[in-house]
């Protein structure tokens, strides 16, 4: 997970340096694309106990939300070329 989010993290700040806003907001969805499949397979984890699993499902009300967004400004981005 760590190496996945260090790799974010260079193609984030390679986006950056290019001047590149289509490419800030790509790198930034993606990123969000792999926080919320985590939290979806945190969800789907039978072992976790019931106080867990409801702060994980309130966080991910969050995550989705941000998601949603990058995945709206991404579109409407591209839509725009």
């Amino acid at each position: 997970m760590l190496a996945s989010a260090h790799r974010v993290f260079v193609n984030l700040r390679a986006s950056l340096t290019s001047n590149n806003n289509t490419a800030v907001v790509d790198e930034v969805e993606r990123g969000e694309d792999h926080i919320k499949a985590k939290f979806e397979d945190a969800m789907n984890d039978k072992e976790v106990s019931p106080a867990i699993m409801s702060a994980i499902t309130e966080a991910y009300i969050s995550v989705r939300s941000g998601h949603d967004q990058m995945r709206d400004i991404k579109k409407a981005m591209h839509a725009d070329k």
